[in-house]
């Protein structure tokens, strides 16, 4: 299968669009409302209005969304879903994204192998880089309303950085999806509405390659024979086990799941995929498993290795090895991993993003240790849930060394309070929600009258 062949719409695979919508009426807000049969009808649509927002209408006319990531060098898989929350907050907004990072730092050089943000309006990126007079950054208090939660859309252009914390961030972000879609999404069987929605914005960064990479993966594919179905492993090592991020699980855990799978699919023909920074770990694989046809990129893509991903700058082979080996696993059926790699989660991710847009099925962890999530960073409802302490009181709580914190209480979970932001004009408090004894996930409190996440942000085009 060829990764694209609508050039219109910049989408990996063939597609038949089920419902003409002129660009003015995307642009315009004006998208009727529809009854979704598919999955497969909604993925369509939300990357039609994507596609509408960053290529058609007039550039000069457009808001924009800078999403900033200068100073962050974590790695490529986090980076990514970082830029996933961007790009929803942008749809959310009615506005066009671009992505500031530097070259090869993890992100900007993926532009050689993908298709950029924008192609009819990509000059506005470096029209604003040169001038930002007349822009606002979405972790200034004063880019908000007063209500201290919903970004001001008259500004130009919003700077959005996807690291630091000083205020809460806007509505649209991992967790929230416009009602519409989540109804539809639910009676399609998607346990995650959510998690399936953000996926698209993931997917239509990265899974647009440009003619030149879709025909250098078409190539990849036929010399190692990659032929569906088959089974991908993501075998992570390396710096994940120097820095004591994961612990190092048996090769036999992969191999034992995809024995499964097989077995309760009646799959005759045993094919896998391994995906790996460590490439003794293939001829692991191939010992606990002979009877397996055992696939993985050639030599020179291996020998690149992933590298450190606490380094500043990817050379240019580092960052194609991984964008192979992501491309590659995302067009598995089944998909066997470690979570404690973003990698992993992303491919995850990406699987939603193209046919057949499944969210079950479709992977498996061998960290029995751990169990598969997804929080963007601090982004995800309800990590970042907003209570009051008006109409909640605050109580008192003893922890076994002496120290006395304050709780506040929301439903059945407790948040403590940890200090004041002096930057915020709207009297909010920087908290940690409580999950038990020894785990804390950071969030937000409104002090004044809000209960809880103050409803579902109105989407652009689904008032």
């Amino acid at each position: 299968m060829s990764f694209i062949t609508n050039q219109r719409y910049a989408m990996p695979f063939k597609v038949k669009i089920f419902v003409h919508i002129s660009a003015n009426s995307l642009i315009n807000n004006t998208v009727p409302h529809h009854n979704f049969n598919t999955l497969k009808e909604i993925h369509e649509l939300i990357w039609q209005q994507i596609h509408a927002l960053q290529e058609e209408g007039d550039g000069e006319e457009k808001k924009i969304l800078l999403c900033r990531n200068v100073e962050n060098y974590a790695g490529f898989g986090s980076n990514v879903h970082r830029y996933g929350v961007c790009m929803q907050v942008a749809y959310g907004l009615g506005r066009i994204f671009f992505i500031h990072q530097e070259q090869y730092s993890h992100f900007d050089g993926v532009f050689q192998w993908v298709k950029p943000e924008s192609l009819k309006c990509g000059y506005l990126k470096q029209k604003i880089l040169l001038n930002k007079s007349n822009s606002c950054n979405a972790q200034d208090p004063s880019c908000y309303h007063t209500n201290g939660y919903d970004l001001n859309n008259n500004h130009k252009v919003i700077e959005f950085n996807t690291l630091a914390k000083s205020v809460p961030y806007p509505r649209h972000i991992p967790g929230t999806l416009p009602e519409k879609l989540k109804k539809s999404l639910l009676s399609l069987g998607v346990k995650s509405p959510w998690v399936w929605f953000t996926s698209q914005f993931l997917a239509y960064l990265l899974l647009r390659p440009n003619l030149t990479f879709n025909e250098t993966l078409s190539a990849l594919k036929k010399n190692i024979s990659f032929t569906p179905p088959i089974v991908g492993f993501h075998i992570r090592h390396g710096d994940k086990l120097t820095s004591r991020e994961a612990h190092y699980i048996n090769e036999s855990e992969f191999v034992k799941v995809a024995r499964e799978y097989f077995y309760e699919n009646n799959i005759t023909y045993k094919r896998i995929y391994i995906a790996t920074d460590d490439i003794p770990a293939i001829d692991v694989v191939k010992k606990y498993a002979p009877e397996f046809q055992t696939k993985c990129s050639p030599q020179n893509y291996l020998l690149n290795g992933l590298g450190s991903y606490f380094q500043k700058n990817f050379s240019k082979e580092i960052i194609e090895s991984t964008l192979v080996d992501l491309y590659l696993l995302t067009n598995t059926e089944y998909h066997v991993c470690d979570i404690s790699s973003n990698l992993c989660r992303l491919v995850h991710a990406l699987k939603q993003g193209r046919p057949p847009f499944k969210q079950d099925n479709i992977l498996k962890s061998v960290n029995k240790e751990a169990q598969f999530y997804y929080q963007w960073w601090g982004f995800i409802y309800p990590s970042s849930l907003w209570i009051s302490t008006k109409k909640n009181t605050e109580s008192e709580y003893k922890s076994k060394d002496g120290k006395v914190f304050k709780l506040l209480k929301y439903r059945n979970d407790l948040f403590r309070k940890l200090e004041m932001n002096e930057q915020s004009s709207f009297d909010f408090v920087f908290a940690r929600k409580l999950t038990n004894v020894t785990s804390e996930v950071t969030g937000y409190v409104n002090k004044k009258d809000l209960m809880e996440w103050p409803g579902t942000p109105i989407y652009y085009f689904f008032p």
